[in-house]
C-alpha cells in the first residue's frame, strides 16, 4: 500500500482511527500529508511518523518521499506480482499514474 494522507487538520482529527485501518496490508509506504499549495499551518503539520505510530502494527509502515526511489520500489513489487494499492487525495496520483501508464504491458 502506498498511502498519502490528505489535509493536516483532518489528520489531527482522525489519527486515532488509523489503529486498524491498514491491518490487512503487508507493507505500507506512508507519504507526508498532502495539503493544497498555499496553505499555512499553525501549528506545524504532523510528521508522518506520528500518524504511523497510531497503527496497530507500526512496523509494517515505512515513511517515504514522493520521489523516483518510491517509483522504483513500486516497480519492484509489480515485477514480483504483488498487488500495489496507491491511495491518496493529493499529488500521489499525478506522480505515480503517468509512470505506469507509459510502461508497455
Amino acid at each position: 500500500m502506498v498511502y498519502q494522507p490528505h489535509q493536516d487538520e483532518r489528520q489531527r482529527e482522525v489519527k486515532a482511527a488509523y489503529e486498524h485501518a491498514f491491518d490487512e496490508a503487508d507493507l505500507i509506504y506512508w507519504l507526508p500529508t498532502y495539503d493544497p499549495p498555499g496553505r499555512h499551518h499553525q501549528p506545524q503539520p504532523l510528521p508522518p511518523q506520528q500518524l504511523v505510530d497510531h497503527l496497530s502494527q507500526p512496523t509494517t509502515a515505512t515513511v517515504v518521499d514522493l520521489d523516483d526511489e518510491l517509483l522504483a520500489t513500486i516497480d519492484h513489487h509489480v515485477e514480483d506480482n504483488d498487488l500495489v494499492i496507491v491511495m491518496g487525495a493529493g499529488s500521489v496520483d499525478d506522480y505515480v499514474r503517468p509512470h505506469f501508464l507509459a510502461k508497455p504491458r
